[in-house]
């Protein structure tokens, strides 16, 4: 698409669950080399370096559909997905054993990511750290019984790894080592054979026991999963490399292979295959043969278990992102990942100036749906307490709107509201700048305070998107980026 031409045709709906047929980006698509991932049919369009954004185009001609020609397909885990198995703990754990897995982090920014857990009681979890636990940085986190070790890894979004976790059992020990990429990244973890909290039940991916949290939160991996396995013995380091530099996935014949997780859901499998079910928003997704870094990450889904939310602000009006998701610099990383400040994007002073002039007392809006679960209005500015409105928009589904102006909120605590309905005005307070206005708008699946709290990954519908030349396109859903310009369109009015 050229620039500055408006696209205004709408995309197809996107189901909450389970996968549609996907497509690869298509020469013409505007590209820009920002971190912006915006939906295509349902698709994430991130790369791994520079990432599709502002992608629509017209309706793709006849072709044969994706799903007669799959060669393979990976799990892709979100909000409350997780792949169960039928594989007791009580089966391997306690002798000598290796997992091995390959994995795409859609979010490394974000909060505790089980790749590999426990379904039942005790404690076993390996995936990804906090941005903020054991220093600031992505990292991987490995867990088993009292035991807990973090590992400071470089993980980029849309990538694909390798991991393996050796497990070494003798009469009173256990020592875990962990290799990403065929490499031992750190000294191992020593847990005892008696740990009282050891894993019990059955094997799980992508979260853990259902209630239970790590670190305070309630943890969840993003991204893709492929390639599953458990080995009946301590691979070699050699071995551990050898499978990590491998270009093929596992047949089913290795030697010692114990376990071999069925992510395709094919009928037929070898002998060492186990067979599992997929839940909430886990779902499969065709992905190349040879864990293509640059062609799986387009591939990535948006997020959508969740209500459909519009931009919280007056049609035609232009709003800039200032900072968007997972912006170490702003705060937005671990459990606040997925938050947004917005400021009024067309007007000269900023966020310094009162409105109309400014951000300072611009009107928000409802983005859903729901009922006012929360509200602080009596903050002036230049205070630590920020004045904040909840909105549950579903259970579980708390939007926040946050650093209104005091004496500026509209809905009162305990009301239902419909999409669009006035919410408050924005403001700064909260912030040591009085003049430092802006709205903090965030999806967390707790009020703030809450056991368990952490942000949730969410996406906008029907937004229109400047680009650098100027002109407007519509985007289906998106998640904005810092430094997009985005607007409501104009004479269109909020779903209720």
């Amino acid at each position: 698409m050229s620039a500055g031409v408006e696209a205004t045709t709408e995309l197809g709906a996107v189901p909450r669950f389970g996968w549609q047929r996907i497509y690869p980006a298509q020469p013409g698509d505007h590209i820009r080399n920002q971190t912006s991932r915006i939906s295509v049919l349902g698709t994430d369009t991130t790369a791994a370096r520079g990432r599709f954004t502002g992608l629509h185009r017209p309706p793709l001609p006849a072709q044969t559909p994706r799903e007669e020609r799959i060669t393979h397909m990976a799990v892709a885990t979100g909000w409350q997905g997780h792949i169960d198995t039928n594989l007791s703990f009580s089966a391997f754990f306690d002798r000598d054993h290796t997992w091995v897995t390959r994995f795409m982090p859609q979010f490394p920014r974000a909060f505790e990511g089980p790749l590999i857990a426990e379904n039942g009681s005790g404690m076993f979890t390996v995936g990804q750290s906090d941005w903020h636990f054991g220093g600031e940085g992505t990292k991987l986190l490995l867990a088993a019984g009292s035991g807990i070790t973090t590992y400071r890894a470089p993980l980029i979004a849309g990538r694909w790894y390798h991991l393996a976790v050796r497990v070494a059992v003798s009469a009173e020990r256990m020592i875990f080592e962990l290799y990403l990429n065929g490499a031992l990244i750190g000294p191992g973890m020593t847990v005892r054979r008696d740990d009282p909290g050891l894993p019990r039940g059955t094997v799980r991916f992508g979260r853990r026991t259902t209630g239970q949290s790590i670190n305070g939160h309630s943890a969840q991996y993003f991204g893709f999963l492929d390639d599953i396995a458990i080995f009946a013995k301590a691979l070699s380091p050699q071995q551990i490399t050898t499978l990590a530099g491998s270009p093929s996935r596992l047949t089913g014949d290795e030697p010692d292979l114990m376990a071999w997780f069925n992510l395709d859901g094919r009928q037929a499998v070898p002998k060492p295959a186990r067979s599992v079910s997929l839940h909430g928003a886990a779902h499969r997704v065709v992905t190349s043969s040879n864990w293509n870094s640059a062609a799986d990450a387009a591939l990535l889904p948006l997020p959508s278990q969740h209500r459909p939310m519009q931009l919280p602000f007056r049609p035609g009006e232009e709003w800039l992102v200032v900072n968007g998701i997972e912006t170490a610099a702003a705060h937005h990383v671990g459990y606040a990942s997925f938050c947004w400040d917005f400021v009024l994007a067309h007007e000269p002073d900023g966020n310094g100036g009162s409105y109309p002039g400014g951000t300072g007392g611009a009107p928000l809006f409802a983005a859903a749906a729901g009922r006012i679960s929360g509200v602080e209005d009596s903050n002036p500015p230049g205070t630590s307490k920020p004045n904040i409105v909840h909105v549950e928009q579903a259970p579980g589904e708390h939007a926040t709107y946050l650093h209104v102006q005091q004496h500026s909120i509209v809905p009162a605590l305990g009301e239902v509201i419909t999409g669009g309905a006035p919410i408050a005005r924005a403001g700064s307070t909260g912030m040591i700048d009085p003049d430092a206005n802006h709205l903090h708008f965030t999806v967390a699946d707790h009020l703030d305070g809450t056991p368990g709290f952490v942000t949730t990954p969410t996406s906008f519908s029907n937004y229109d998107l400047r680009s650098a030349a100027g002109g407007w396109h519509r985007v289906s859903r998106g998640i904005p980026q810092a430094g997009d310009v985005v607007r409501v369109p104009p004479q269109s009015k909020a779903d209720g």
